[in-house]
């Protein structure tokens, strides 16, 4: 390098890691002047690093995500990184986008209310962080529905109950309660959502079903 009029050189430290360096500066000399050397210290410091992330309600299995972005101390996206999700008494180590962030799916989660905690535990350019947000899971709105029987003694027809959520999707898979007069009868809803009780069996009367979910 060579001095400038103010006899000064300089050089760019951008291409440091962070880290504690001893440059050593030395001037050979010339037919003017002698030799001479000096040493400095140069430390190059971490940035730091900031996690956000909104709280999130949905519903089970509403399709949510909860969202952290990671960002160093000027703004900028850190992409690349580690962070650690832990929520519903599960941990994921997942890695940001371009844009800094994080996604992590609400689906399958149990109803309730839980804390997430979302850490970054640094590396070599940044400084470790760390946040909170709530997730709020609530349980799905259902619909049950059945229609009124008209039947005869033992004509092989019975009553069929039907059980949605709140978009009026079905529910499968699950128990539903039906009983009519002294017969209790509990069955699995097929994938329409549907349960059927056959009347055959049941003495002629007018019967009120009871259906529970």
């Amino acid at each position: 390098m060579t001095t400038d009029g103010d006899g000064k050189a300089t050089i760019s430290t951008l291409d440091l890691d962070p880290d504690t360096y001893t440059a050593s500066i030395a001037f050979e000399g010339n037919n003017m002047y002698n030799p001479s050397s000096t040493t400095t210290t140069i430390v190059v410091d971490k940035y730091s690093s900031a996690l956000t992330s909104s709280d999130v309600t949905t519903v089970y299995n509403g399709g949510k995500s909860l969202v952290a972005t990671l960002k160093d101390g000027k703004g900028n996206a850190i992409k690349g990184a580690n962070v650690t999700v832990k929520l519903a008494g599960i941990s994921r180590t997942l890695i940001t986008d371009s844009d800094g962030q994080v996604s992590l799916s609400t689906d399958n989660i149990v109803p309730d209310s839980y804390i997430a905690d979302i850490s970054f535990s640094g590396d070599m350019k940044h400084y470790a962080s760390s946040t909170t947000a709530r997730v709020t899971v609530n349980k799905v709105h259902t619909a049950l529905t059945a229609d009124d029987v008209v039947t005869v003694y033992n004509d092989g027809k019975s009553l069929t109950a039907t059980l949605k959520d709140g978009d009026g999707k079905a529910i499968s898979k699950v128990d539903v309660t039906v009983k009519v007069g002294d017969v209790v009868k509990t069955l699995n809803t097929d994938s329409k959502g549907s349960v059927s009780l056959s009347t055959d069996g049941l003495v002629p009367d007018v019967y009120m079903a009871n259906i529970d979910f």
